[in-house]
């Protein structure tokens, strides 16, 4: 009986099909489907246009640190030429020490140049020299590898940075690399400038010394004629 009455009703809410009027946009001509056609909504303007502004800024996804890691063939793996880091002796406690350290955990991967910008630091190894040779030693074959592309000035300021850490240094090797590098640069090595200073002044005075004592060593003594003693004017 009600259903009759509210089928006569011209005010009664009729039941709607498919999607409502509101989920097209605004009303207008209809399409060949006999839908409405969809239409832009109008951009808000003045508080509210720079309100939404804030959202969207707010919700935009945070940038990330990302590496390049590769699985790299030990054997192809390259030490940089200029390395100033001394390697402690196979079987020695340093050596001992760190073969234990990769045997329970492979947490610190090799840096290893891409060589895309200078070819001749293809496979060149920026961080992990004494790591490939105690992997090689223990039978490892492959490792995983950051891979980066460093021209050489660049590779040898990380280079010298993450070797920074422990160990010791042939300080001549050093010397001669930090006198390499432009001042402006010289922090990025993580060494302080009372450092610097340090090595690169002794490299100089052992030069100045050594070139002094070979100048004394190719002059010729002289004989003195009274008493017959010789000497290097």
């Amino acid at each position: 009986m009600s259903g009759l009455l509210s089928w006569g009703n011209e005010n009664a809410k009729k039941p709607s099909r498919g999607r409502p009027w509101a989920a097209w946009g605004r009303k207008t001509d209809t399409g060949s489907a006999g839908r409405p056609s969809r239409q832009p909504r109008p951009r808000p303007r003045g508080p509210l246009a720079e309100n939404t502004r804030r959202v969207r800024a707010a919700t935009k996804p945070n940038r990330a640190a990302a590496l390049t890691l590769k699985r790299v063939r030990l054997a192809d793996l390259k030490p940089h030429a200029s390395n100033p880091r001394t390697h402690p002796e196979p079987g020695s406690a340093a050596w001992v020490a760190l073969k234990r350290s990769l045997e329970a955990d492979y947490f610190e991967p090799l840096v290893i140049n891409s060589g895309r910008t200078v070819a001749s630091l293809r496979n060149v190894i920026v961080s992990g020299h004494l790591r490939v040779k105690v992997l090689t030693q223990e039978g490892y074959t492959h490792a995983d590898a950051v891979i980066v592309d460093y021209t050489e000035q660049r590779h040898v300021e990380v280079m010298l940075r993450a070797n920074n850490q422990s160990g010791e240094w042939d300080e001549r090797e050093l010397a001669a690399l930090l006198k390499d590098i432009p001042s402006p640069d010289l922090e990025l090595t993580g060494f302080d400038a009372e450092e610097i200073n340090r090595l690169i002044g002794e490299i100089v005075v052992s030069a100045v010394g050594a070139e002094t004592q070979s100048r004394l060593d190719q002059k010729t003594p002289v004989e003195c004629p009274s008493c017959h003693q010789k000497f290097t004017p």
